[in-house]
């Protein structure tokens, strides 16, 4: 099979974005991709060679923020409703009616919130690491923190202040600046051999600030080789100031009035949902989804991974053969 084609296209809300595309084969459908932070679509180049390989079509964004997609400064435009939008103009610019949709980290919250928004272009929802927030709610990040210390013993949000504090005129942020000054302690937080870091010095409030601003160095996951450690530190170095607005817009939780427009229903999920959990993930543990899967989805599955947070690079091969397996079972059986 030919790899899929690099393409470029302007959504309703004027936004540019850039993606791979692969146009399906045989009748399979097509999958598309949301990544994470601080991902771009290069996280997904595990599942992007061995599922467009396979014949399926691929639709995988540099979500706002990223890569060479429009860098908006504003945070306001970081709204979940919005990124449900610019993906369905994309689907709708290359006449794609229905998807899979994946996600993971952020990309899972987006992907969800576009199961929401446009129920009718989802076959299958997948998320991975990231677990399903039915819409609706306030992100208050100091209760969520809160639960999580009564649940597993640590706040695994306690970075989203800093990493969301908004600017202050033209000056970056301190993590902002910290992001660039001091990158390589930044990958060696964000992108750890051990998988305790998080746990330790990445979720808990106050500890990834006092980490980069001692700058301090540890060993980097030995699933990374030097071509993709260059990618992922480079791209703290190009786009640190917008792909923090994530962090920016549920902080601030821009979100919540738009989603008081969704209809009744909208918070359950009626498709098939493959969730992929990431056992030694510190800010994505299981255990804080668990109940929420099953009170909103009546078709789950579920697959236990033995990785960090970083499940599409540390196990590729299973996460590709867990997608594929479900995907065959419910949409092409």
């Amino acid at each position: 099979m030919a790899p899929p084609s690099v393409k470029s296209s302007m959504t309703s809300r004027g936004f540019t974005y850039t993606y791979d595309h692969a146009v399906p084969q045989n009748g399979l459908p097509t999958l598309l991709f949301m990544h994470g932070f601080p991902d771009g679509r290069y996280g997904w180049r595990k599942q992007v060679a061995y599922f467009s390989e396979e014949g399926y079509g691929i639709i995988v964004p540099d979500l706002l923020g990223y890569g060479d997609t429009s860098k908006a400064p504003d945070y306001k435009s970081y709204s979940f409703k919005g990124h449900a939008t610019d993906v369905r103009d994309i689907l709708d610019l290359e006449n794609i009616e229905q998807v899979v949709v994946i996600g993971h980290d952020w990309g899972s919250v987006a992907a969800a919130h576009f199961l929401n928004w446009f129920p009718e272009r989802v076959l299958v929802l997948v998320l991975a690491a990231a677990g399903y927030f039915p819409p609706r709610a306030h992100w208050d990040v100091v209760a969520f923190n809160k639960l999580s210390e009564d649940a597993i013993g640590y706040a695994t949000m306690g970075y989203f202040p800093y990493f969301g504090a908004l600017k202050q005129g033209d000056e970056p942020t301190p993590a902002v600046r910290l992001l660039h000054e001091n990158v390589d302690s930044a990958m060696a937080l964000l992108f750890p051999k051990d998988y305790n870091v998080w746990r330790d010095h990445f979720c808990p409030t106050g500890k990834a600030k006092a980490w980069l601003e001692s700058n301090t160095q540890g060993q980097l996951n030995e699933h990374l080789d030097a071509e993709e450690r260059h990618y992922y530190r480079q791209n703290l170095l190009d786009n640190a100031d917008t792909i923090v607005n994530w962090y920016r817009s549920a902080v601030n939780d821009i979100s919540y009035e738009e989603e008081q427009e969704l209809p009744e229903g909208r918070e359950f999920i009626k498709q098939p949902f493959l969730m992929l959990y990431t056992q030694h993930d510190a800010a994505c543990q299981p255990a804080l989804y668990t109940a929420i899967h099953t009170t909103y989805s009546t078709d789950f599955k579920s697959v236990d991974f033995q990785t960090s947070h970083w499940i599409t690079w540390e196990d590729p091969d299973k996460v590709n053969q867990s997608i594929c397996e479900f995907v065959k079972r419910k949409v092409l059986n």
